[in-house]
């Protein structure tokens, strides 16, 4: 029986005092992938649904990571997470094992500031991070057509607009409904 996991990794390595990808997975375990050790995080991870047509109308994903000791608090409060690169695959585990035999990206875009809630009765500390899609098409519509000039502009020699838009004659726009 197959096992499905998120994986979530969060690129601070443009970050001095950081300078690593932080990698987490709500796997029971921890995961491998490709040498990557994703850190279980097991049910203190969630993440909301997304669907297509949310990404493209830029509507935010939450994750939150509940469970952190107030040693955390440092490094969120210092603003480095903001504009962070994030990446969250489902992944097949292989039978048996920790390690991931097929992946897909789920979401990828940018985190926003994240708010922490501290209880503290248990210390413990609960990050909410939001992430938006790497498409904005909201604010910026250019993003959202092309034709064949600009196209064979950044990529010369690749013909797939003359097929695309053989038919049409003109721009694609899409459209939010």
């Amino acid at each position: 029986m197959a096992i499905v996991c998120s994986l979530v990794t969060l690129d601070l390595t443009r970050f001095t005092s950081i300078n690593q990808k932080v990698c987490w997975t709500d796997h029971i375990h921890d995961v491998v992938s490709n040498g990557t050790i994703y850190r279980s995080a097991g049910s203190l991870l969630k993440i909301s649904n997304i669907s297509t047509q949310s990404v493209l109308n830029n509507k935010q994903i939450k994750i939150t990571l509940s469970g952190l000791d107030e040693n955390t608090t440092q490094i969120v409060n210092s603003n480095e997470f903001r504009n962070a690169p994030i990446l969250i695959e489902k992944a097949i585990l292989q039978d048996n094992t920790n390690n991931v035999s097929t992946k897909r990206t789920y979401f990828r875009g940018k985190t926003a500031t994240p708010d922490t809630t501290i209880d503290d009765k248990s210390g413990l500390i609960t990050i909410n991070i939001s992430a938006q899609s790497i498409f904005d098409l909201s604010v910026k519509p250019s993003y959202s057509r092309s034709n064949n000039a600009t196209h064979q502009f950044s990529f010369n020699g690749d013909m797939f607009f003359e097929y695309a838009n053989r038919d049409l004659g003109e721009d694609i726009l899409w459209r939010k409904r």
